[in-house]
């Protein structure tokens, strides 16, 4: 393989729009840009030959992304010093490195990739936090390090900026007054989070309150002993109505929600049960038919949702083989049925009323999204199918059928990113034989 040409100022410059361009996941214009600059010179400068790598994944050209990956990783030495800004480059040479062998099934040479990554010693606060991440997937008995190194994403240019000027970060100690916690990520992260909201009221003396967008309100206020806020308000007044105002104190302090498993120390041994809303849910009985929940598509935005997401035509083939004493029913949030499907359009509301859509399944199937965390949380028979990318939300990657988050969950992996097929008709058996195990004779 050639060597990467230097960087040019006006390579700098195109490769500033190319970065843009993968923070907003627009897939097809990096592909069109070094497209054009490839037939333009012949040839890719490192940056862009992984930003390529990145984006040929995002529209499945996957094998094709693992070459790309391969010379950006092999064009890129590691430097002696961690402050060297080429220390980043050379870490995240590695982890594009796994993630393209990971797509694409190669899960020794992505573990290789990955365990180099993390021998790389970097001090740049995304790449440490990015290195948390990956420690809590590939290293259980490191989770304390793990959870220390994503405490970095505080400091991050972009994530960094979820805090609240002039009032102190919680320590994990008792206080004189309310501990704000601050959504972070997604909305599966907010009900994944929540069963650290009693011991944060336990440890700090005070009833917390989850500052966030108002449609996790009704959610988070249904867990018990906690309050909600709207972020930008929330320096003026927190409470629950015009009567009930409680102004900021030299007591009050705020956490992010992804720091609560770095304050109460965190391991695979010792993490909390899941907390959910107490819905009154009905039970089994010989007189109606088994609910069974689907979800296919994860959110469009979303970086990997190239790799967690279903065809439709992939997804009926977990309903459209008839399933006998069972109801179907859709948990795919805003999205109409396609022709011929056995189940009616969502109703849609906020996460209080998808959630109480979820509980009325007795079994749910699930890509990877929130609806996975919600039935988990309540504790319903799940199966998920997560994608191939490593994330620390599932044990034992790059094996393992369970989740440490969710006892009640059945993970069914895929060998490739291709081979959703297959994972769907696997999805399919599981869940028969969860329908046979609930039913009545």
């Amino acid at each position: 393989m050639s060597e990467a040409p230097e960087v040019t100022l006006d390579d700098a410059e195109v490769i500033k729009v190319i970065a843009a361009a993968y923070d907003a996941t627009k897939w097809e214009t990096i592909v069109d840009i070094t497209d054009a600059w490839l037939e333009s010179r012949g040839e890719l400068p490192r940056p862009a030959a992984h930003f390529r790598a990145a984006a040929l994944q995002g529209v499945g050209r996957f094998e094709e992304a693992v070459g790309w990956a391969e010379m950006a990783a092999l064009t890129t030495t590691q430097p002696a010093n961690p402050l060297d800004p080429a220390a980043v480059q050379y870490y995240a040479s590695q982890i594009g490195l796994g993630q393209a062998y990971a797509v694409c099934g190669r899960t020794d040479e992505a573990l290789r990739a990955y365990r180099k990554a993390l021998r790389v010693p970097v001090l740049q606060p995304e790449s440490l936090a990015s290195k948390g991440h990956l420690r809590l997937a590939i290293k259980p008995k490191q989770w304390r390090k793990g959870w220390r190194e994503h405490e970095a994403r505080t400091l991050d240019r972009r994530t960094g900026k979820n805090r609240l000027e002039g009032v102190p970060e919680w320590d994990g100690k008792p206080t004189d007054g309310p501990v704000l916690i601050l959504h972070e990520q997604g909305i599966g992260d907010a009900v994944l989070f929540a069963r650290w909201f009693p011991m944060v009221s336990e440890r700090s003396g005070h009833t917390p309150i989850w500052v966030g967008e108002r449609m996790f309100h009704r959610y988070v206020e249904a867990l018990g002993d906690i309050r909600t806020a709207v972020a930008e308000e929330v320096l003026e007044q927190v409470g629950e109505g015009d009567e009930a105002r409680l102004r900021l104190t030299q007591g009050v302090c705020y956490v992010r929600a992804m720091s609560l498993p770095h304050y109460f120390d965190c391991t695979p041994q010792n993490i909390p049960a899941p907390i959910a809303p107490a819905f009154e849910r009905e039970p089994l009985t010989p007189h109606r038919p088994l609910r069974v929940g689907v979800c296919w598509e994860g959110s469009k935005g979303a970086y990997h949702n190239f790799d967690r997401s279903l065809t439709l035509d992939t997804a009926a083939l977990l309903w459209e083989k008839p399933l006998s004493n069972v109801e179907w029913v859709s948990l795919q949030y805003g999205v109409e049925p396609p022709a011929g499907a056995p189940f009616t359009k969502m109703p849609e509301g906020d996460l209080l009323d998808t959630a109480e859509q979820v509980a009325r399944c007795d079994v749910v199937v699930t890509v990877d999204t929130s609806i996975l965390h919600l039935a988990g949380s309540l504790n319903i028979p799940t199966v998920v199918m997560p994608p191939m990318t490593v994330d620390w939300r599932y044990s034992g990657w790059p094996g393992g059928s369970s989740t440490l988050w969710y006892p009640s969950v059945v993970v069914i992996r895929r060998d490739n990113a291709r081979e959703t097929e297959a994972q769907v008709r696997t999805a399919r058996a599981v869940l028969e034989s969860l329908v046979a195990s609930l039913s009545f004779p």
